[in-house]
């Protein structure tokens, strides 16, 4: 989970000076240049990319020349067959660089719209990954301990029962539309234990406060022919009859409950 848009650390690329072979270099991602060096101590790289000149960082399928975890980056003045590529020893690392550098190529205040993924842990605990405001994170945590919080690869977490009905209002009230929600499985941060969570997806949009004043004044939607409820056996656990009315509060569609809800990826 990346906080900001710099970046810095040890990882591999492919050609250079020695072509067909993966070289270590140590990458600095700063003010829209990602620069690397032979040591991480070097005052001048070797070499680097303008961010500007880049209009492409995506994720190798499979493996590239005996790596995994690679990115291939593309820049506008170069041919699409010679791409730069580099490697991490980890899948999550190299995930941590793709959205750093898609985070330097599209700053979020320049975005329309931005996703924000949460879990709710069926046993206990709470996980949001996304570009959140203290304040959302502040009210779904309580009065919990700091011991009982930590920020992981995977977002921010905090081993508390928190209501799915809670993680809707508080998200909702604080300008947050539900995109999706759905049934799932993740990996707990203290105990690294397996267990069943509610997932949801959640987009915020750009509104300024005359608009948000205006949304607040929508007369709640009661009528269950416009938002019609599914069969009782294809709710997901914790749809519990407050999550529903609120859902009903803020017009969003009940359809979204049914377990069968193909999920999306927000990343």
């Amino acid at each position: 989970f990346i906080v900001g848009p710099e970046m810095e650390g040890w990882l591999e690329k492919y050609g250079g000076a020695q072509k067909g072979k993966w070289q270590a270099r140590y990458f600095v991602l700063k003010e829209k240049m990602l620069c690397f060096y032979i040591k991480e101590e070097d005052e001048d790289p070797i070499g680097c990319l303008a961010i500007g000149e880049v209009y492409r960082v995506e994720k190798v399928v499979g493996s590239y020349c005996g790596k995994e975890h690679c990115l291939a980056i593309s820049c506008i003045n170069g041919e699409p067959s010679k791409a730069h590529y580099i490697a991490a020893e980890t899948k999550e690392r190299i995930t941590e660089w793709h959205r750093a550098l898609l985070n330097v190529m599209h700053p979020m205040a320049d975005l329309k719209f931005k996703y924000a993924i949460t879990e709710v842990f069926v046993t206990q605990g709470i996980r949001v990954a996304g570009d959140v405001s203290l304040n959302i994170l502040s009210m779904l945590s309580g009065h919990a301990s700091s011991e009982k919080k930590k920020l992981d690869n995977k977002g921010w977490y905090c081993d508390v029962q928190v209501p799915v009905s809670l993680v809707l209002n508080t998200f909702i009230t604080n300008g947050w539309k539900l995109e999706k929600i759905f049934p799932s499985t993740s990996i707990t941060a203290f105990d690294h234990v397996l267990c069943g969570v509610v997932k949801l997806i959640f987009r915020w949009e750009p509104k300024d406060d005359r608009q948000l004043a205006v949304l607040k004044q929508v007369p709640a939607c009661t009528s269950t022919s416009q938002l019609p409820l599914p069969a009782e056996n294809m709710l997901l656990e914790g749809s519990d009859e407050e999550l529903i009315a609120l859902m009903k509060e803020f017009r969003i569609p009940l359809t979204l409950l049914r377990k069968d809800t193909v999920p999306i990826d927000a990343y």
